[in-house]
């Protein structure tokens, strides 16, 4: 993690607060355009979907007890986020890991686009690709205290397996479907369940 480890200690230039990037989001929804050198219809209009979920789920995220408790007694710590506007996982989970940052002013939440950071990105692979958002917590000695991402578990299974059927399949846009579809119907359970486990280990792990 030399590369993670140096960007944090440089004071993380170029990185955005939570409220920074929905601002770029809008920003760039309302010139028509997403994140990165990928300027395809396809990617401007999720884009301008993911800004309408993560302004809902600003507002209507709600944590279970166990996980505010949990968020509440961490100390001091970093949490460098690598995602991108046109990021349909981002927009879903990226407002579930800001409310918990507000809980605890021991975190330091910040953002930072994958395609301008493939140094970082790439210390940070899942299964070898460059799948975001990846959430990378460090601690005040700049140790990994936690990682999370690119999505859910029972998500990432639909994705792999998307990617090991053989042509011709499903086309992707209807694909993203059924994905938002989940992610609907999970109503942000999945993710708080995982966080709940992450953030046990991870106290555990600094207790023993």
């Amino acid at each position: 993690m030399k590369n993670t480890i140096k960007y944090i200690n440089q004071g993380m230039p170029g990185s955005m607060s939570y409220d920074e990037f929905m601002a770029l989001v809008e920003q760039l929804v309302a010139e028509g355009k997403t994140s990165g050198e990928n300027q395809s219809e396809f990617l401007v209009n999720i884009t301008k979907v993911n800004a309408h979920r993560m302004k809902r789920l600003n507002k209507t995220t709600r944590l279970t007890p166990e996980l505010e408790e949990l968020v509440k007694s961490l100390g001091k710590q970093t949490w460098l986020v690598i995602d991108e506007a046109w990021c349909g996982d981002g927009a879903q989970n990226m407002p579930l890991m800001n409310t918990m940052a507000q809980l605890n002013p021991n975190i330091d939440l910040r953002i930072i686009l994958r395609d301008q950071h493939l140094d970082i990105m790439d210390e940070h692979l899942t299964n070898g690709g460059r799948s975001v958002p990846k959430l990378v917590a460090l601690s005040e000695e700049n140790e990994l205290v936690f990682d999370w991402g690119p999505r859910p578990v029972p998500v990432q299974a639909m994705v792999m397996d998307y990617k090991a059927k053989p042509e011709p399949k499903q086309a992707y846009p209807e694909f993203q479907i059924e994905i938002q579809k989940w992610y609907n119907a999970d109503k942000t359970e999945t993710f708080q369940n995982e966080m709940t486990e992450v953030l046990k280990k991870a106290l555990h792990k600094q207790q023993a």
